[in-house]
């Protein structure tokens, strides 16, 4: 149904697909439905570089470089070793000019080996380097030799030390983001980490900046919540209270509401609500 109406809208008033596809993107943080709308606007679009400041746009990851690519190759029903043959040339131009936005680490963080990888999309777009260390960058992601990113994944899994020390060593370098952080609440108390390392978890989760920053629902706060209910820690309460005010923070950025509406909440008891958030979530629907 979006296709089509995109295909209907874009004749008359392609400006708004484009922008549509922005503000999906920069202000619902919708990352699949904004490229979809730039990809079918450049079937329809051409004969200037809207199309091309979309893509530009839309991307925000690396790994939104390959999935726009694949988009593609679906969307114009394109198979073979020859897909992507023939690209539409404001979308090479908007990969190439989005391409520029990513640094070594963050190119080797999403550098997967899927059906589209970055390096296709490379050689594709022929994006020029903005200067020579990302010239470097781009050489190192062809040869395959980027160096491995600094993840906290990759700390944990080649670190010579026990975990206590590396989770220590990752708050203090600051190799988390807070997502990861949110996450791993239990396995760094778990592993026992000092006084100190856990005030500087609560300074992290609960800064607001912080918080609006990582773009979380508040409902991730309660899940993380949940992780800690059967940890036996003289940390756990200190914890709760940091993650209830993180989550009235996330609460707060909802739009919608304001002071003496009445609301109604309505509960789906119906069965498809007991399935997983996610694949890999123990919370559900």
């Amino acid at each position: 149904r979006i296709r089509g109406l995109v295909a209907t809208v874009a004749k008359t008033d392609p400006t708004f697909v484009a922008k549509l596809a922005v503000y999906a993107r920069e202000k619902m943080h919708l990352r699949t439905i904004s490229i979809v709308l730039a990809v079918e606007l450049a079937k329809v679009h051409n004969g200037d570089a809207l199309v091309s400041r979309t893509v530009q746009r839309v991307v925000n990851r690396p790994d939104e470089l390959t999935e726009v690519a694949a988009y593609y190759a679906i969307a114009n029903n394109r198979k073979g070793t020859k897909k992507l043959g023939k690209l539409s040339k404001q979308i090479q131009k908007g990969l190439a000019l989005a391409f520029t936005k990513f640094d070594a680490y963050q190119l080797q963080k999403y550098n997967r080996p899927n059906a589209v990888k970055l390096r296709d999309v490379l050689f594709l777009t022929h994006s020029k380097p903005v200067n020579s260390l990302q010239e470097n960058t781009y050489r190192e992601l062809i040869s395959d030799t980027l160096p491995t990113p600094e993840t906290w994944e990759v700390e944990l899994s080649t670190s010579t030390t026990d975990k206590k020390t590396s989770w220590e060593k990752m708050i203090d370098g600051r190799k988390m983001g807070y997502m990861a952080m949110l996450r791993n609440l239990r396995n760094m108390l778990e592993a026992g980490i000092s006084p100190e390392h856990v005030k500087l978890v609560i300074t992290q989760l609960t800064s607001k900046e912080a918080v609006l920053k990582s773009k979380l629902f508040p409902f991730r706060f309660y899940s993380a919540a949940r992780e800690l209910e059967s940890i036996n820690s003289m940390f756990t309460s200190s914890i709760l209270s940091a993650l209830d005010v993180a989550m009235q923070y996330s609460a707060a950025k909802i739009k919608g509401f304001k002071e003496g509406d009445k609301i109604h909440i309505s509960v789906d008891t119906s069965g498809s609500m007991s399935s997983p958030f996610s694949k890999m979530s123990s919370m559900r629907l």
